[in-house]
């Protein structure tokens, strides 16, 4: 008897010596990507594995408990420093936002990535009759999309679009069309890049300041070569609304999530927030997938601009979802926002 009771308990200790390198191999493949994503400025592999954070953060957790568990305290620390830089990245989503209070008219602006190849475009603009914005920046916009478009929507006369251009043809996948219930002013369409993508910037009045707004939408990130057309589009994007003195905000489906370097860089350079910051984690696309969704439509605004409200919207046919801002201005931030040295 002694002899089985001994064979039991060795077996249950080598089970128990597997069942541990099994949770150290899982933890060093959970932590892997975050630390590939510290390479992320020189290798566009690295740079996707940056846009997981929120999904990494809620890996790890379950390995921090295991950790304690079994008071292994060096991979405790390992896993929990892994752990706490990511909580700390994803943090400004979670925190509470300083509330506004702000009685002022406010400005509903939305941007949608509606699918070049989306047949249905009623989900769309029923969408859009519901949520009523002022102002809404459409993605993907190809032919049979800017007919359905022209012949909606009357209660926004003022338009601009890039499908009209003679010198860049375009299957729709980076066509774009702005719509407005208010005027628009200085409306181009810019070229930027080794692709020439279309960019679309207005003047849009609002409170008698004037709101300088663009709309961009570059190129995923499905290799080395379109990384960098992307990177360059939003390096010259940065560098455009450097320029602009006031109020400006930056809108579209940017194909990069706000970890990323290329992100940073352009957030730093054209002095823009995430609207997002502290209205909760957010996610919009892909539609279809929903775990390992990221945010890569965005709403970036400067210091002279309160965000009121931010939300995402349902489902519109397409793989994207849509994102609606409410906003308004503060006289004190576009104050100390125009004296800053340029």
């Amino acid at each position: 008897m002694s002899s089985l009771g001994g064979d039991i308990g060795y077996e249950s200790q080598r089970r128990g010596r597997i069942a541990i390198r099994l949770l150290y191999g899982l933890s060093v493949c959970a932590i892997a990507p975050s630390l590939v994503s510290l390479f992320a400025r020189w290798w566009w592999v690295a740079d996707l594995c940056c846009h997981f954070r929120v999904q990494y953060t809620a890996a790890l957790f379950p390995f921090v408990l295991i950790a304690i568990w079994l008071r292994n305290w060096r991979w405790f620390g390992l896993i929990g420093l892994v752990w706490g830089w990511n909580l700390l990245l994803i943090s400004p989503y979670l925190l509470p936002r300083p509330a506004v209070q702000d009685d002022q008219a406010t400005l509903r602006l939305t941007t949608a990535n509606v699918f070049v190849g989306n047949p249905n475009h009623q989900q769309f603009l029923d969408f859009i009759a519901q949520e009523q914005p002022d102002v809404m920046l459409l993605l993907e916009v190809g032919r049979e999309w800017k007919q359905t478009l022209d012949a909606s929507f009357p209660e926004y006369p003022f338009r601009i679009d890039s499908l009209n251009d003679p010198e860049f043809k375009h299957s729709g996948t980076f066509d774009l069309m702005l719509l407005s219930k208010r005027p628009l002013k200085n409306g181009r369409i810019l070229r930027l890049g080794a692709w020439k993508l279309p960019v679309v910037t207005v003047e849009i009045e609002h409170l008698g300041e004037t709101i300088v707004l663009y709309g961009a939408h570059p190129p995923p990130p499905r290799g080395a070569d379109t990384t960098t057309v992307r990177d360059e589009i939003l390096t010259l994007l940065g560098d455009e609304l450097a320029d602009v003195e006031g109020p400006a905000m930056l809108l579209g489906d940017l194909n990069i999530t706000r970890w990323s370097p290329s992100f940073s860089q352009l957030t730093k350079t054209a002095r823009l927030r995430d609207a997002s910051e502290g209205f909760g984690l957010h996610a919009t696309w892909p539609n279809w997938l929903p775990v390992p969704q990221i945010t890569i439509d965005h709403v970036l605004i400067s210091n002279a601009i309160h965000v009121i409200d931010y939300n995402i919207g349902p489902p519109i046919a397409s793989d994207h979802l849509p994102v609606t801002v409410e906003i308004s201005l503060s006289v004190e931030a576009r104050t100390r926002e125009s004296s800053l040295p340029k």
